[in-house]
């Protein structure tokens, strides 16, 4: 029914109006009453308007149920009217209870911030100021969320900071007597401000309390008009139904008296006119179908398209007129039904509406203790953080922040600090162990532990360049040691020799001996001065090898030191943000203070915002402090590797010296081989070449105690170094192939003859 949906309308538009939409007027809400008062009327006494002409219905039990319509409306229209009054008169922000409000406060604060202008060279004059002001604002906006229905804030705070207002403007009386007169005003106006927010207080309480009474009221008046409404509207449906079976039943009689007309002209008309029997069959016989369909509910059937003015047309006609009249009725009923539903889908609406709006407080409410979490969880992972740091800065990296939060952004930066600091701490500790150790020689130690990225290339290199070092200092401790055996055979060799050539030029046979003994033990000495050469020469590779990755750690360690410099970049970065978040809570501050009353929290909220990038600036500062230290710790690493590196290449200069000094016994060999090829293949000049070989023997002699006393530097230089059991205990090199002492050997005639070791017995 239109009065439903009428008065539907007006409960929507109620509630939008009371929910503080502005856009929307009182006007129409009545509009809307008076429509539907309309409709009520019209059902009673009849009427008219744009829809068409509405006839009063006479039923006693449907004009008793709209009756009661139109009274429940008249109480529904007072329960809007004193909804809408109750919101004229409300305390809230924007009345003129408020604009006086807030006028006395900005009067307040002008004077209190006059005052402290005044005395500005009063430290204790400028602190209570401060604190008078604050107290006012801290206040001033408890009142407005009070007024403006926040239950989680007391009134009594609010009335308290005013207390306290007062309190500090007695103190600046005390510290300042002359500004006495002043103070006293400023003290009268802030009772007065104090007593304006409590009758604003008491009567938005009260009102408060009227409202909830006329929304109750309200809704229960709406409710119980819904329900006669829905009453009268069942007893008009039952009514027209009663009409549709009245026309039925006006059809049913005419089709009876139709009937019985047809039959009487038929009757006549056969007994005169035969073929006005035909005609007069034919028409009844249509007229009779149509009535069939027309009862069975097909209302598309339509009449005979033949007209007359005989009883046989305005029969027709009757036809034809009661089957507008159930097609009006069908087209009656299914607008009331898609009223209907259009009532009860708007009722849902108003409802859904309703729970949304609750829904859209309630998340409010939520965000709000949300930000004021996340705040908290801010301020306390700052403190946390700046803990962190300052341990650092001491250069312990053992702070950790322990508190669990559950923003998933703080968590995650709670963790990668403390993973950074692991980090740090244990590559830096590993690391300066290594190389404390290696400075002090000791090479069995190395650099332990798991590490990724710059510190796990240099964990490689520094145990690389461990093993290099362990395994070189093996190499040129065991050709030391092979050196020294090998000179020292040469030196024992070399003085035989020398005895044995000054005993050639007494006989040939035993020259001819002592060549032969001479020729193998000079092969013996050339393999072992080859060997030793060759050792040399690989020690002097090994040595060059470990000078290179020794360049590559100090190369592994200046990369650590460039991205110690590219975290402080990021770090620099960091602090412009927060810099750039201080000016931006500054400016919010400054639009906040131009706001008046509106932004005075959201300047709290600012100075909030510009202490935390202030706190965020430092904590910035002293990362970079941290990362500058650990700088320093690689540049003292990249010395120490640099210091092992010269150590390197002071070992690779011995080891040249030792091959040169190799090359030249090498060459002296030589020079005896010669020597014994020409005494082999002319005797006659065995005293020429004796006298030679005396000449090179002096020399070998020379060149093996050159060799000795290198051999004994390099054995001293690599036992500086400590390296594993494996490298120090390696098995002494004897002279290869020497069973017995060349002086035993016996000499051999010119004609094969073994001669007995006479003239031998003497060496």
């Amino acid at each position: 029914m239109e009065i439903k949906l009428t008065a539907t309308n007006a409960h929507l538009l109620v509630e939008e109006i009371m929910g503080g939409d502005t856009a929307e007027s009182i006007d129409d809400l009545y509009a809307f009453l008076d429509d539907s008062q309309f409709y009520a009327e019209a059902i009673l006494n009849g009427g008219v308007n744009d829809e068409g002409t509405f006839i009063a219905v006479e039923d006693p039990r449907v004009r008793d149920a709209v009756s009661t319509v139109l009274s429940k409306l008249d109480l529904f229209r007072q329960a809007v009217a004193d909804r809408y009054a109750l919101l004229q008169g409300d305390q809230g922000v924007g009345s003129d209870a408020d604009i006086e409000f807030d006028a006395l406060y900005d009067d307040i604060s002008s004077q209190v911030a006059g005052l402290s202008a005044r005395y500005r060279g009063s430290a204790a004059v400028q602190q209570l100021a401060g604190d008078a002001r604050y107290s006012m604002a801290h206040g001033h906006l408890l009142v407005e969320e009070a007024l403006g229905g926040d239950t989680g804030e007391e009134f009594s705070d609010a009335i308290a900071a005013f207390e306290n207002a007062v309190v500090a403007l007695g103190e600046i009386r005390q510290a300042e007597p002359s500004a006495a007169a002043e103070i006293t005003a400023l003290e009268t106006k802030t009772k007065r401000f104090a007593d304006l927010a409590k009758a604003r207080f008491a009567l938005t309480s009260k009102q408060v309390g009227l409202m909830e009474n006329a929304d109750v009221v309200f809704d229960e008046t709406f409710a119980q008009f819904i329900k006669i409404a829905d009453e009268a509207e069942t007893l008009v449906q039952e009514e027209m139904r009663l009409g549709i079976k009245r026309v039925k039943a006006g059809q049913t009689v005419a089709l009876v008296v139709g009937a019985v007309t047809a039959i009487i002209l038929l009757t006549t008309i056969f007994a005169s006119f035969v073929w006005l029997d035909r005609s007069l069959g034919q028409r009844l016989t249509q007229l009779s179908k149509v009535l069939q369909r027309l009862l069975g509910g097909d209302l598309d059937v339509e009449p005979p398209t033949w007209r007359s003015t005989d009883e046989v047309g305005i029969l027709r006609d009757s036809v034809d007129q009661l089957r507008d009249a159930l097609m009006k009725q069908v087209r009656l009923e299914r607008v009331a039904e898609q009223e209907k539903a259009e009532a009860d889908q708007q009722r849902k609406s108003a409802e859904s509406q309703r729970q949304e709006a609750d829904a859209a407080r309630q998340a409010a409410e939520r965000e709000r203790e949300e930000t004021m979490a996340r705040a908290a969880s801010a301020d306390r992972f700052a403190r946390e953080f700046g803990a962190v740091v300052e341990r650092a800065s001491a250069g312990k990296f053992d702070k950790r922040i322990e508190t669990k939060f559950q923003e998933p952004n703080l968590d995650a930066l709670v963790q990668g600090t403390n993973t950074l600091m692991s980090e740090v701490d244990k590559g830096i500790a590993a690391m300066a162990s290594v190389i404390t150790e290696l400075a002090k020689g000791d090479l069995t130690k190395n650099m332990n532990g798991t590490f990724v990225g710059d510190f796990a290339d240099l964990q490689e290199n520094v145990n690389q360049m461990i093993v290099s070092l362990t395994s070189l200092i093996g190499n040129i401790s065991e050709s030391g040691v092979t050196l020294a055996s090998s000179s020292g055979e040469l030196r024992d060799t070399a003085d035989v020799l020398s005895r044995q050539s000054e005993l050639n030029a007494a006989s040939l046979e035993e020259t001819s001996a002592a060549l032969e003994e001479l020729s193998a033990s000079i092969r013996q000495v050339s393999e072992n001065v080859s060997d030793a050469r060759d050792n040399a020469k690989a020690a002097r590779d090994t040595a060059q090898s470990s000078e290179k990755i020794a360049t590559d750690a100090a190369s592994s360690m200046d990369r650590i030191a460039d991205a110690s410099k590219e975290i402080i970049r990021v770090v620099g970065v960091i602090d412009d943000i927060a810099f750039q978040i201080n000016l931006l809570a500054l400016n919010a501050g400054v639009e906040a203070a131009r706001a008046g009353d509106a932004g005075r929290g959201f300047s709290v909220v600012a100075s909030e915002v510009r202490q935390l990038a202030q706190r965020a600036g430092e904590a910035s500062k002293e990362i970079a402090t941290v990362i500058a230290q650990s700088d320093e710790a690689v540049s003292e690493g990249v010395t120490k590797v640099t210091a092992a590196k010269s150590s390197l290449e002071a070992i690779a200069e011995r080891v040249i010296k030792i091959s040169e000094g190799v090359d030249e016994v090498s060459v002296a060999i030589s020079q005896q081989s010669l020597g014994i090829q020409e005494i082999t293949s002319a005797v006659g000049k065995i005293d020429q070449s004796t006298q030679r070989q005396a000449a090179s023997y002096q020399e070998v002699t020379a060149s093996g105690s050159l060799l000795a006393s290198q051999a004994e530097a390099l054995q001293q230089s690599t036992s500086l170094f400590k390296t594993s059991a494996e490298v120090q205990n390696f098995p002494q090199k004897g002279p290869a192939s020497r069973s017995q002492d060349p002086r035993q050997k016996v000499a051999v005639g010119a004609g094969g003859r073994i001669s007995d070791n006479s003239g031998w017995d003497e060496f």
